[in-house]
């Protein structure tokens, strides 16, 4: 999804920059572009720790129980920023159905014009 989203937040700002405005929908893009990027970097540091962790042995003191610790911390912050993706998987999917509708009212409109002339 982060990366669907990156293209069409690619797309939206040259639609914005062609229209000559900013829209909610940019905006929109950019913050679950933000979140998913640093829950994907939080996966990316609980793996590193996991791996790190794993080198140990359970009975190997601090280490262990530092090492959970964090894994346990960023696996909260995990949550909480899959919340805040989830919340805004409505105003995505809205974005999404008005790109793909509005190419198809363009071509319409195309068509229509073809056929007055």
């Amino acid at each position: 999804m982060r990366i669907a989203i990156k293209k069409l937040r690619y797309a939206v700002e040259l639609r914005d920059e062609f229209a000559g405005r900013s829209s909610d929908d940019l905006r929109t893009l950019k913050r679950a572009q933000g979140v998913l990027g640093r829950m994907h970097d939080l996966e990316i540091l609980m793996d590193r720790a996991r791996q790190a962790q794993a080198q140990l042995t359970p009975g190997q003191g601090a280490s262990w129980d530092e090492i959970d610790a964090l894994i346990s911390r960023l696996e909260d912050d995990c949550r909480r920023l899959h919340a805040r993706y989830m919340r805004e998987r409505p105003a995505l999917a809205g974005i999404c159905a008005h790109a793909v509708a509005r190419p198809h009212a363009a071509a319409s409109r195309r068509g229509a014009r073809q056929v007055a002339s």
